[in-house]
Parts: structure tokens; sequence; C-alpha cells
């Protein structure tokens, strides 16, 4: 009787044991789930943002819109395709340059702005298309939304063409 009743204690604990394992392997299974949902989350989030620059820039370049450089106001037409090299912008949907100007507009930066009650950050940059032989009436716009979870940093960036013609 003695033996029966220290098997099943074994018995007993074995199958504790197995049921915590199982309990915690889904625990972990469910929390990866849980986090690359909010990934794929952030990143539609963050794709849309980089879509929203490329748009804006491309309609501030269709409009001659403002370029805002140490707050003195230049049309796109002046500023952009006279420039050499890469530079950083932002979009601002607020405020002046220095004057009043046409909303929305590109605005110099040196980090990446912050877009308001979201994780994430975004910049623009426009450079020349080939550095060694640059054409003044090509430039390529890139879109770059950062963001930083509990998986580490991440980006989404989008690429467009834009051409004096």
């Amino acid at each position: 009787m003695l033996g029966i009743k220290g098997q099943s204690l074994l018995e007993l604990t074995i199958a504790l044991g197995a049921t915590v394992a199982i309990v915690s392997a889904l625990a972990i299974i469910t929390t990866k789930g849980l986090q690359n949902s909010q990934f794929a989350q952030n990143q539609v989030t963050a794709t849309q943002l980089a879509q929203e620059a490329i748009d804006q820039v491309r309609s501030i370049k269709a409009t001659n819109g403002a370029i805002c450089v140490s707050d003195v106001p230049h049309s796109w037409n002046d500023y952009i395709w006279s420039q050499t090299g890469t530079a950083t912008y932002s979009i601002r949907t607020t405020g002046t340059c220095g004057a009043v100007i046409p909303l929305p507009y590109l605005a110099s930066i040196s980090t990446p702005e912050a877009v308001p009650n979201t994780i994430f950050e975004r910049s623009i940059i426009i450079e020349d298309v080939s550095s060694s032989s640059p054409d003044p009436n090509l430039k390529k716009a890139t879109a770059l939304v950062t963001w930083t979870d509990a998986q580490g940093s991440h980006q989404s960036t989008l690429v467009t063409y834009l051409a004096n013609i």
C-alpha cells in the first residue's frame, strides 16, 4: 500500500510539472503574438506617415510651395533645384517661417522631428540622385519614419524621385 501512495505522489508531481510547462509555453507564445501584432500595427502606421510625407512633398513641389531654411522662406523652384548634396526637412502644417507662408511647407531640420501624439519620428531627406555628377533637375526624396518599442528600433522608408520639368 505504501508503494502505491508514493507512486501516486510521483505521478502527481510529474503531471503538475507538465501542466506548468504547458501553461508557461502558452504564455510565451501569447506574449510573442501580441508583440508581433503591435509591431505590425506600428509598421502600418509608420508606412502611412511616410506616404503622407511623400504626398506632401509632391504637393509642395507641384505648387512651388515654401521651403523654410534658417527662418527664411524660399520657393521650391528657387531653392531645391539650386541645391546640391543632402538636406533634411520636416513637414510643417502650422506656424510661420519669418513671414506668413502657405501651409504646409518644408522646414530644414538637423534631427528627425516627433510626430505629435505618437511614438514616431519623421524626416524627409532630399538629395541629388547621383553624387558623382549631380543632375540639378532630378532629386531623390526619402521619407524616413522611425520608432522604438520593446523589441528595439525600427524604421519605415519610402522613396520617390522628383524631376524639374
